[in-house]
């Protein structure tokens, strides 16, 4: 898939996000700064939800690799440590029209959730 179509693609998914929740968006927001590089796919940084888009599931893709594993293991510690709560998907997901629609209203909820807090 080429970027192009993963960016419309995201950018879809988070628009959708906000306009249930009227929560707005970042794409690529670094949440551990200045201490570390890591970066958001998709955040709401308001509400502290993340979402990150793993690639390469069926073609032993970055996020497959033992280092990456590791490298994806510290962020996630890292996400943890500063309060967020992160969903993880694959490109599939966001392209099928049932995985899509269940992931959107569980981030939309879950959003919308830390909004009452």
């Amino acid at each position: 898939m080429e970027k192009e179509d993963r960016d419309r693609i995201r950018d879809a998914f988070a628009m959708d996000v906000q306009a249930r929740t009227d929560v707005p968006f970042v794409i690529e927001y670094r949440f551990a700064k200045p201490e570390r590089q890591w970066r958001a796919d998709v955040a709401w940084p308001d509400v502290q939800v993340a979402l990150e888009i793993d690639g390469g599931t069926w073609t032993y893709g970055r996020h497959n690799r033992a280092g990456s594993i590791l490298a994806d293991m510290e962020k996630g510690t890292g996400y943890a440590a500063r309060g967020w709560l992160v969903f993880h998907t694959p490109w599939d997901w966001l392209r099928n029209t049932e995985k899509r629609a269940e992931l959107l209203e569980q981030v939309a909820n879950t959003v919308i959730k830390r909004v009452s807090k």
